[in-house]
């Protein structure tokens, strides 16, 4: 009996690593939940030289077959959970390298977690947090040869609008860029209901 519930909780924590993305990843992607640790310390010294090297090693990977796009994105999501005073490191990242994929990138994920985290306050917050989003997921778009994770931006900024037409849009470039994509061909449309009930109820009472 003891043995069949060791095997159990085994397996339990086998699933888990699997889930969390980081199975199969250098140990130094995955250690303080995916680097994120290091990555918002660099940002913050604004260590641009060393940060992009490390993120530049692991598009690499993925670009090489090494990892898959739910891997890439697990580990990216040290981006996802930076303190609101990191805007000013970001904003001197694109600013000393405009043409930068990594730069970019990072503030739209920033900018997007502006706006889940303002989800229940004023909706114009919200709309100018996934614009701003946007733009940097666009500029980026070119930047890389595989530009998987901007896609999946590009895609939540859209379903987090409720933005069904730039949601077809963004699917069908995902098709064309990555069609073997786990993350960017998973259905979307029906992710925000209850956010997109009240999107529709400020449309309709007007701007704001």
């Amino acid at each position: 009996m003891g043995r069949l519930r060791a095997a159990g909780l085994a397996i339990v924590f086998l699933a888990a690593a699997l889930l969390s993305g980081c199975d199969h990843l250098p140990a130094n992607d995955c250690k303080d939940h995916d680097g994120r640790a290091d990555w918002q310390a660099l940002l913050m010294r604004q260590d641009f030289d060393a940060l992009e090297q490390q993120l530049d090693g692991l598009q690499q990977r993925y670009e090489q077959g090494g990892i898959t796009d739910l891997q890439l994105r697990s580990a990216w999501q040290g981006f996802d959970d930076l303190p609101p005073q990191a805007g000013g490191a970001l904003d001197a990242w694109v600013a000393r390298r405009p043409a930068s994929y990594f730069a970019r990138l990072a503030r739209g994920y920033h900018h997007r977690s502006q706006a889940a985290a303002m989800r229940d306050g004023q909706w114009a917050r919200v709309k100018q947090e996934l614009r701003l989003a946007g733009e940097d997921a666009q500029a980026s778009l070119p930047l890389r040869r595989t530009p998987v994770l901007s896609l999946d931006l590009l895609l939540d900024v859209a379903g987090r609008a409720c933005d069904r037409k730039a949601l077809d849009e963004y699917q069908a470039l995902a098709k064309a860029y990555a069609p073997g994509s786990a993350r960017l061909l998973a259905p979307r449309s029906q992710a925000f209901p209850g956010h997109c009930a009240h999107v529709r109820a400020q449309a309709a009472s007007g701007p704001g």
